[in-house]
């Protein structure tokens, strides 16, 4: 089985780590095959790191991608090559995404930025039941992800990484090793979020710091 962690994010939106960072961290972490570069509203960093990992002939490859923000929440947009605007309804998001022959995942379904119930009813090709972001509010939002009725649809994980000590925290297993293999194993349902030991100290430096610039964001370490 291989193993991707297709929900990472890098300083092109609101990481720490540059994409070239977060790729030279990846390529470090034994048993991982791939990753999906997805920045808020941003391609830039995912086709940089993709880049990256190629002239640098690197076992790791990355694939690029999006984490869009869509008037009903956010959309994992992967295998893409063109911006998806962000300000569109989720179905219009899944449609653009589409038309690149991406393929379109919903995030943390159950946070206050996913789509909810939508991941049950609108086109997604894969829904993410395993979000690594490791606060009480995000496992909670975890279980009520996993009670959803999803009709048998493929589903993920992914560390939804702010800093790259996280990359792989939750990742999605899936037979083969490239992202071909990944691809079609999405849209053949045969997928399965797993997740992983990871030290927490790096991650509560980034909360530590993000609550210092700005207080409000103590509410997301809570579960209410």
């Amino acid at each position: 089985m291989g193993l991707c962690d297709p929900h990472v994010h890098t300083s092109v939106s609101d990481g720490v780590h540059s994409p070239v960072a977060v790729v030279d961290h990846a390529c470090r972490l034994p048993g991982l095959d791939l990753i999906a570069i997805t920045d808020h509203d941003r391609l830039d960093g995912a086709l940089e790191a993709a880049g990256y990992a190629a002239a640098s002939g690197l076992a790791l490859r990355v694939i690029p991608g999006e984490e869009v923000t869509s008037l009903d929440g956010h959309v994992l947009g992967l295998f893409l090559h063109e911006l998806v605007p962000p300000g569109l309804s989720a179905e219009d998001t899944i449609r653009a995404i589409h038309e690149q022959r991406g393929v379109a995942v919903a995030a943390h379904p159950c946070r206050s930025t996913g789509v909810g119930s939508l991941a049950a009813t609108a086109p997604f090709d894969a829904v993410e039941l395993l979000n690594g972001a490791p606060t009480p509010r995000a496992r909670a939002a975890n279980r009520r992800a996993a009670r959803l009725r999803l009709g048998g649809r493929t589903v993920t994980g992914g560390s939804d990484a702010h800093v790259r000590e996280m990359v792989a925290a939750c990742a999605t297993a899936f037979p083969g090793s490239d992202p071909a293999d990944f691809r079609e194993a999405l849209l053949a349902g045969a997928t399965r979020p797993v997740r992983r030991r990871v030290s927490l100290v790096p991650y509560l430096r980034y909360a530590g710091a993000k609550v210092a610039r700005h207080p409000s964001t103590l509410r997301e370490l809570w579960p209410g």
